[in-house]
Parts: C-alpha cells; structure tokens; sequence
C-alpha cells in the first residue's frame, strides 16, 4: 500500500512562530466512544538520517506501521494487518528503527475460535502469543524473529537494539531459565550469548551491548531481590539486595540506560533517608567497579524523570522532570534556548517531549500535550527553525470540546505549601459548577498537567474536576513522598480537604455541591472521605479501592512474602498489621459505615491481584447492611489497571449516570 500523502497530506511548512492548531467546532460535548477510542496516530520516529519517519497509524480496526519518505512525500505500510495477509487477528505493540533500512516490529497474535463467540460478541476461545519480527522500510524482507533454543520457540523482551551493530540486536528469551540470544534481523538466526539461571529476572547493558549487571532472586521461595555486576574474571557478585532489614541501605535505583564509559549506565536515584539532598538526581553507575558516582544532574525542586543523551556517542546531554508539564533542560545553550522557544510557542500548559531525532539531532519528532489536547505531533527542522505538524494522535477528540485546566496553590492545614490541577468545564460560564474531587492513586505518584481521559470526561458533562498532589505523591523529592508514610487516613486525606476548602473560601467551589471520586488509593480516600466527611462530600465513587487495611497487609504478605521489598514498601507505607493493627483498623473504611449517607459507586476488577476484588465486594456487603445507598461494579476478567477500551466506555457509563442522579450539572 503506497500512495503519497498518507501521512503528510495536509503538512504546511511554516515559520516557529507561525504554527496554529485550528480547532473543529462543535455544540456537542464528546461522546464515551469518541473518548475511549484507540489513537489514529502513535509512536513517530525518525529513521537516523532523518530522511523517513515511520509511525503507527489506524484506520477502522486497521492497523499498519507506515513509512513516509520525508523527501519524496510517498508513504508506505509496510507492516500490520493490509501489508501481510498472512497474518490473522493481531495488534502492533511497538516498533523500532533499525538502521536506514529496516524496523523492528513487535505484535501479539491471537489466534481466535470465531465460532466461540457469544451473543453479544465476546471472544470464549482465544490463543495469545507474541511475535517479534523484522522487516525493510519497503516492506520486504520480512524476517520472524524466533529463537530456536527455546521450547515453544517464544521470543522475549528485546534487551538492546545495539545500535552500532547494524545487523544484530539483543533480546531476552526463557528456556531453563532467562538467557540472552544475539539475533541477525536479516536471516533471524540466534546466538547465545548469556545463559542463565532460572532466578534471573533481567539484564542491565552497557554502551557496547555487553551484559554488566543482572536481578536474581533469592532466599526463601526466592523472594528476595539481588543486583548482581559481572567482575572482569566474568563471575557474578552481589551490588546490593532489596531485603527488608536492609532496606534503609538501599537507595531506590532506576537504571536508564548505557552511559558513555564501557561497564556504565546512568541511573536515577533516590538518595537515602539519612542524606542531606532530598530531590532524585542522575548518577552514574561503573558495574566494574560497583561505585555509584556523585549526582551529574539534579532539579532544585523536582524529582529527575528522564535524560536525554548523544545518540551517537551515549554522552548526557540533559535531564529531564514533571514541573506541572514534562521538561527537559539541556546543558548545550543553543538546545536549551530552542526548547525554551518551542515551550513559549505551545504554551505554559503544554507538555513538549522530544520522542524521536535524527542521529545529527538536526531533525526532531516532538510530541506536544496539553489539558485540552491528548497529543499531537511534529516535526521539528533545528537549522530551519521549522516546525511542521504531523497529525493528532486523538482526531475525534477537538480542543473545543474539553476543559481548561490550571496550576492551584494551596496551603495544608499545618500550614505546608501544597498544589494541585483545577480542571474547568468547556462550556464554563464563570459560575461554580459543581465539584468532583479526584485523588490520585499510588499513593506514591501524581498528577500533572496533561490531558487526564477521566478528569476531561467530567468536565465535558459540565464538572470542575480538582486533583490534588498531596503529601505523599511522588516528583517533589524523597521527604515530600515519605510525609505520607503511615498517614492513610490522615495528613495525606487533611491535604487533600484542604484544598477543598480554601476553593470553597475562595468562592471557587459550592460547599454543598461536592463528590469525591478515585481508583486505588484514590479509591480509599473517596471511600475514607465518604466515611469521616459527608457533611462535604454528597456522593462517592471508589474504583479498585482500598476499604480494609489489615485485609490488604494480609494479602500482600501472602503473595509477596515478609521478606520481599514489596511487603516492605507497604510496612512503611501503610503500617505493621502487628504494632499499627489498631491504627489501620481505625482508618478502615469498611469498619465506619454504621451512619453511612453519601450514595456510593464501587467499581473493580474480578481479577485484581494487587487491591483484591474482595476490597469492594466486603465495602459493599457492609455498606448493604447499613442501609446505605449503594452499587458494585464487577469488571469481569480485569485486573487493577489497564482495562479493555470496552470496560473504560462501562465505567465512564456508570460514572455518568452515578453523578447525574446525586450530583447534578443543574439544579441543587
């Protein structure tokens, strides 16, 4: 399939300062189905001239890996459902460019019984498998990639791309246990190169695509985590390991990617409850040396989130944070002064991430954000100072039908500076509409300044939306995070009320015109709001919430151990169900419903294995004996996140009509 302008048809050069986005008028809000609807465009990227830009693009339930000849104009799919008919049901993942010539394509397959269907069209019988394959920029050459050591002959995850190996790559692949294999994306031969054991978990390599360190598990029913870097005699040794008497030692480690040196990676790091610096900062790791070198970069308020770095030689270039918007500072002036020029030109609100460039860094692929805006995409011309639009990932979803949102400051009770996002109606007249208070979940996480599918939902249907990043979210540094340790119930839910009612004192806000709505830790917050304030709150609505604390301890101790470093994470998150039993039973939603009056909404998945289905269902039980009014939910076959596009359209159906009988758009 090659015709030209299937990409770029509507492309008009211009000028930096010259680039508008002309936005569709509609008297409608959006429908679910245009809110729940799959990208028409996704994952640009530029071949490493920069001469071809391959992307992902849908049409229907079509879906193709297209080229477009950046030169020429033409555009070609060379990979999906209409390029090889060869294929059945299946669904593009992800892709790579590998070289000039070729890209890397990763789909899952499924093999699927038509004849099972039911009424209503669900799938009863279905195979699921996953593929890795290899393919030129035209189409041809079309390679599998399918190691023939394993048993089932299932690939794995791809480990490197080995970028200055251009007829090879890396990947991960199960047989006795995880093992490494050099794969020719030509003939898609494999050649062992690490064979492991069954307790390793993954690989960490360097610049030159040497395997430098690795996680294996061990102890008891192998539950303890172990970091290991491979000595120059090429035996493993232990760095550090995530066990729960030891875990004060560990800083938290996120390796990032292959430094400059040969047996380095950068990493972002956490520093230690007993350091002085509280902000994660870059660092380089020498897994020859096992040395963690000192900070190269580091934010004076934000938590590092990302780096970026020299394509061709691996050098660190800049970091990168969530302020209220994805940023990255560069250390080059002339890079920094053009980010700089490209934020103004989009505006404070948007979100601007390089997510491709050509291997001179001449040619970018920017992805741009906003509240209002789910993504759009364009080039970028640095020499040229021109930029030119590649299209929007969501077409049916206009800037003028979604909400404006806006940076809140507030103070907590004890007098701490907190922030959050206010969320506004589209159609906002300047009156107080009313309020839905969103938490979000983690509760180590946060929010930011991006399009939020549930927070612009509720604005289309006529609600201010507020998102609040209490303490204990995650971005502003180790001690703003560890300030909610242990406060499930309390400073974290007072900072969230707080800035309920500075709005409300403000004017912002009706007080009587109030619901509280969040998944999973925001799930327990509106259920804790719903037990301890309904003098504030008239409704709630808990997805794969959280209402019996000693119950989830219980639970996360069964399926990770007491010596696991997740169980250890939630001891200090949560509480010891032993010494802290009184206070997590106290802050229990499911224990405080005797006078329950905000009608509730629970919503959760049948087969959450990290806050169990039970959570919901004995809130529910209790909730039913109280007399309240209340609804359960039950997502078959879902987990905590990551529900089918059909769930998400049932959940935003639920929330819809939940919020039209108890909270009203119009009325009292």
């Amino acid at each position: 399939m090659t015709g030209r302008g299937l990409i770029l048809a509507a492309v008009t050069a211009v000028t930096l300062a010259g680039v508008s986005v002309q936005a569709q008028e509609r008297t409608a809000p959006p429908s679910i189905a245009e809110f729940t609807a799959e990208p028409v465009l996704s994952s640009p990227a530029l071949s490493p001239s920069g001469r071809y830009l391959a992307v992902i693009s849908r049409t229907g339930d079509v879906r193709n890996v297209v080229v477009t000849d950046l030169q020429e104009g033409t555009a070609t799919a060379v990979m999906g459902s209409t390029a090889n008919e060869a294929f059945g049901g299946q669904f593009i993942d992800w892709f790579r460019w590998k070289g000039e010539d070729r890209l890397i394509v990763r789909m899952t397959l499924l093999d699927i019984d038509r004849d099972g269907n039911d009424a209503d069209g669900d799938i009863r019988n279905w195979r699921y498998g996953q593929g890795l394959f290899s393919v030129a920029r035209d189409g041809s050459g079309f390679v599998e990639i399918k190691p023939p050591f394993t048993r089932d002959g299932r690939p794995g995850p791809v480990l490197d791309m080995l970028p200055h190996d251009p007829g090879h790559i890396l990947m991960t692949y199960t047989d006795n246990g995880l093992d490494v294999a050099r794969i020719d994306v030509l003939t898609g031969e494999a050649e062992q190169v690490e064979n492991g054991d069954r307790r390793a978990l993954s690989y960490v390599t360097d610049r030159d695509g040497n395997v430098v360190g690795r996680t294996v598990r061990r102890g008891v029913l192998d539950r303890v985590l172990v970091m290991e870097a491979r000595g120059e005699d090429g035996r493993w040794a232990e760095v550090f390991r995530l066990k729960k008497d030891e875990i004060r030692d560990l800083p938290d480690y996120a390796f990032i990617g292959a430094a400059e040196e040969p047996g380095q990676v950068y990493a972002i790091v956490r520093p230690e409850d007993d350091d002085a610096e509280s902000i994660s900062g870059v660092h380089v790791y020498d897994f020859r040396s096992r040395t963690l070198g000192p900070a190269i970069w580091r934010d004076p308020q934000y938590d590092a989130a990302g780096i970026v770095i020299d394509l061709e030689t691996n050098a660190f270039l800049g970091g990168c944070v969530v302020a209220d918007t994805f940023r990255c500072a560069f250390n080059d002036t002339g890079q920094e002064a053009t980010m700089t020029s490209l934020r103004r030109h989009f505006g404070e609100d948007a979100g601007v991430q390089i997510v491709s460039r050509s291997q001179d860094s001449d040619v970018w692929a920017l992805e741009v954000t906003r509240p209002h805006n789910p993504g759009a995409f364009y080039l970028y011309r640095v020499a040229e100072t021109r930029l030119e639009p590649i299209g929007a990932a969501y077409a049916g979803l206009p800037e003028t039908g979604l909400g404006r949102a806006f940076r809140y400051d507030y103070r907590s009770a004890d007098g701490a500076s907190l922030f959050g996002y206010l969320t506004r109606p589209a159609n906002d007249t300047g009156s107080a509409a009313p309020l839905i208070v969103m938490p979000h979940g983690g509760p180590e996480a946060r929010d930011q300044l991006t399009y939020d599918r549930w927070a612009q939902f509720l604005a289309s249907r006529g609600y201010q939306v507020f998102q609040p990043n209490f303490r204990g979210s995650s971005g502003m540094g180790r001690d703003f995070a560890v300030a909610g340790y242990g406060q499930w119930g309390g400073r974290m839910q007072e900072d969230i009320t707080a800035g309920v009612e500075q709005m409300v004192r403000e004017g912002l806000v009706d007080r009587s015109r109030v619901c509280i709505l969040g998944a999973s830790y925001g799930g327990y917050a509106a259920l804790w709001g719903g037990a301890t304030q309904p003098d504030l709150y008239r409704c709630v609505v808990s997805l794969a919430g959280v209402s019996d604390l000693p119950a989830l301890m219980a639970h996360a101790r069964r399926v990770n151990g007491d010596d696991s470093d997740a169980y250890a994470y939630w001891l200090r998150s949560i509480g010891d169900p032993g010494s802290d039993r009184a206070r997590l039973e106290a802050t229990s939603p499911v224990r405080h419903v005797e006078g329950w009056r905000p009608p509730t909404l629970l919503i959760h998945g049948s087969d959450d294995e990290l806050v169990p289905f039970d959570q919901s269902k004995d809130m529910e039980r209790a909730l039913r004996r109280a007399g309240a009014d209340v609804k359960l939910v039950e997502l078959e076959h879902e987990g905590h996140n990551g529900w089918s596009m059909k769930n998400e359209a049932l959940v935003l159906t639920e929330m819809e009509a939940f919020l039209a009988r108890h909270l009203p758009v119009t009325g009292p």
